[in-house]
């Protein structure tokens, strides 16, 4: 019993630096070898204490709230993929709308050539979400890598998302539907990274003007 609690205790030691090393790699993203830019992410390490994922309307729990510069609206990711946005907030704990959930949407393009679409969970299987509105003329096969699109305002853009692993298009129509494996294994989900856009409010102020 000594074991398991030294070993939660080392797994969190792990998830707090590779919360830091996440920081550290955005930064040096963003510098020029003349002028250091304004690193737009940071990244907040947090261990899952719900998962919901065999619901048409999942949830997540986890252990880092408002007191933990937290805040709604915020991306959550894992080392393997995207995992959800944070919906509500206390001081200590935070409620994530899951992948798996119908009103989840994000939008998402293929990495090999950047042509995107929205993705969004048709409540069949934990593993696999649905790209639509890739059109026909955008080169896609089984297999592409799938990544977040620079039109999300919360998420990285090229988060990684899954694998195509099925295309279907219906006769007549401009546009593809894409089955879409996902990276993270969403029933075994244990720590996230919540993502904080250190310029959103800049970004709504001037969309909303």
């Amino acid at each position: 019993m000594a074991d398991y609690f030294q070993l939660d205790s080392i797994n969190k030691t792990l998830l707090t630096e590779n919360s830091f090393l996440k920081n550290e790699l955005e930064y040096y993203k963003n510098v020029s070898p003349s002028k250091a830019e304004e690193v737009n992410f940071s990244y907040i390490a947090a261990t899952v204490i719900i998962n919901n994922y065999r619901l048409q309307q999942n949830f997540i729990t986890i252990d880092k709230g408002s007191n933990d510069g937290i805040s709604k609206e915020m991306a959550v990711v894992s080392d393997k993929g995207i995992v959800g946005r944070v919906i509500a907030v206390s001081a200590h704990y935070a409620q994530v709308i899951s992948v798996l959930h119908l009103d989840f949407r994000v939008n998402a393009a293929i990495k090999k050539n950047n042509h995107f679409g929205i993705l969004k969970w048709d409540g069949a299987s934990f593993s696999s979400m649905q790209l639509l509105d890739i059109p026909r003329l955008a080169k896609v096969a089984k297999g592409d890598t799938i990544v977040t699109g620079g039109n999300s305002k919360i998420f990285p853009q090229g988060s990684p998302i899954g694998i195509v692993d099925k295309i279907r298009i219906e006769s007549g129509d401009n546009y593809y539907s894409i089955d879409v494996n996902l990276f993270q294994d969403m029933s075994n989900l244990n720590f996230v990274y919540v993502v904080k856009n250190k310029t959103i409010d800049e970004l709504n102020e001037l969309i909303n003007n």
